[in-house]
């Protein structure tokens, strides 16, 4: 296998675990793993995650004592490699690891290309003191390259030094579990209910309980056939401010899915892949993330959507309009807002032509901005690329 002591990349960043919890970060690197093996460019990988996410955004104990000795990992590696890709966190836990292995690379000489996912870098470096954010800055500016999801996810960065040149916009792309294997777009159900999904991580800042409250008016006020699909883990984090553990959270939902009379049209799946997730997929009329959550970025979960023809229903937040266009491929909803969530469905579910036509307009957004093949030379681009 090419590796970094060739002179190759030195890939550094949070890998996916089947058993463990899924997130953006992680789907995003293993992206970038796939790039630099389809391609057959030399590289080396260090893990800087271990075990699953208990609680987004917190202190571990655990994950500092895993810090050090992925430290230790990335220098023994460090001295073979060319250039350094670094996944960064928005936390201070993150930025004292990821400046951990920024200034050694810097001393060394080594190309150094730092990978942003999500929208939260600003709000974190904000609420740091001045000699933190002094730092922060010197520390970012040290990187040859920023990789972030979007144009509209630039100005999270502007505090950095000639951010201007460094920056490159680089979209994600679709996984490599899935295959839409579509032949064209999707036309409403002929009797059959309208199939809505919901699949992120059950955190409430993505809007689950909207979602989940929308289904209720659909019912009582549309009569609308619906069916709801929910799939995901469920995950306590240190923004929503609730005191619920995941487990907690899970049966609040369950409750409500119970109280509100909707256990006969809303199922939870847990965290899918493969077949399942393919399935739930094809047969999704809409796919529903209305989330204000503070970190999100350019959430890969609607990419899936639109390779599937799905129109989506989000809300018009951090990245996210440049993967949904209202009216063209979807619409927006504002935050926390179930009744208008319930009129768009409504809305899409009464007009076969509008509906066929966006879901026409969703397959080509997506081939146009977000395939497998341009994402992954997007990439290795931006990693291998002349400056400037």
């Amino acid at each position: 296998m090419p590796n970094a002591s060739d002179g190759g990349v030195l890939l550094v960043g949070p890998r996916l675990d089947p058993a463990h919890t899924v997130t953006g970060s992680r789907v995003g690197f293993e992206h970038a793993i796939s790039a630099f093996r389809k391609k057959g460019l030399k590289h080396e990988i260090v893990n800087t995650v271990k075990g699953g996410v208990a609680r987004a955004g917190s202190f571990s104990v655990t994950r500092a004592i895993h810090t050090l000795g992925l430290i230790a990992s990335f220098l023994r590696k460090l001295r073979g490699c060319r250039t350094v890709y670094l996944t960064i966190g928005s936390s201070l836990m993150g930025f004292i690891r990821d400046a951990s292995l920024i200034w050694p690379s810097r001393l060394m000489g080594r190309r150094i290309v730092l990978r942003l996912y999500g929208g939260g870098y600003g709000m974190f470096y904000s609420e740091q003191p001045a000699i933190l954010r002094k730092l922060i800055r010197r520390t970012l500016a040290q990187a040859t390259v920023i990789m972030v999801e979007g144009k509209l996810l630039r100005e999270q960065l502007d505090f950095v030094p000639e951010i201007d040149r460094k920056i490159r916009v680089v979209p994600n792309g679709l996984p490599d579990d899935l295959l839409p294997g579509t032949s064209g777009p999707k036309l409403l159900p002929d009797g059959a209910p309208f199939r809505l999904l919901y699949l992120a991580n059950m955190i409430e800042s993505k809007g689950y309980l909207d979602l989940l409250a929308a289904c209720r008016i659909l019912r009582e006020k549309y009569s609308l056939p619906i069916r709801c699909d929910f799939c995901g883990a469920f995950i306590k984090t240190a923004v929503d401010g609730a005191d619920l553990s995941g487990e907690e959270a899970g049966r609040r939902f369950h409750d409500l899915v119970d109280r509100w009379g909707l256990s006969d049209v809303v199922e939870f799946h847990g965290v899918v892949g493969g077949e399942l997730k393919t399935r739930l997929h094809v047969e999704s009329h809409a796919f529903v993330l209305p989330t204000r959550y503070p970190w999100e970025g350019q959430p890969i979960v609607i990419i899936e959507a639109l390779a599937f023809g799905t129109p989506v229903i989000a809300t018009p937040y951090r990245g996210i309009p440049e993967e949904v266009i209202d009216g063209y491929n979807g619409a927006f909803v504002d935050p926390g807002a179930p009744e208008q969530i319930a009129d768009r469905v409504a809305g899409l579910a009464r007009d076969p032509d509008g509906y066929r036509q966006l879901s026409a307009n969703a397959l080509a957004h997506f081939a146009r901005n977000f395939t497998q093949e341009v994402h992954f030379d997007q990439v290795v681009a931006a990693v291998c690329g002349e400056d400037g």
